[in-house]
């Protein structure tokens, strides 16, 4: 397994990410997240507590 370097940068690399207030695929966008979110929500739901806590576990340790 290789692991991956970290060059250093700073989060606010992902600050362009933002959508500004006049983007005109704002209101399309929020819609999705606003989707995204709900699906995941059931998602979360549905799922026994066991393959949850593992799912969490997982998760933690890829954002180490």
């Amino acid at each position: 397994m290789e692991l991956l370097q970290d060059p250093g940068e700073t989060i606010g690399l992902m600050e362009p990410m933002l959508i500004s207030g006049s983007a005109r695929s704002r209101t399309r966008l929020t819609g999705l997240a606003i989707e995204f979110t709900a699906r995941s929500t059931g998602f979360r739901a549905s799922l026994p507590a066991g393959v949850m806590m593992s799912l969490a576990n997982l998760v933690r340790a890829m954002d180490n």
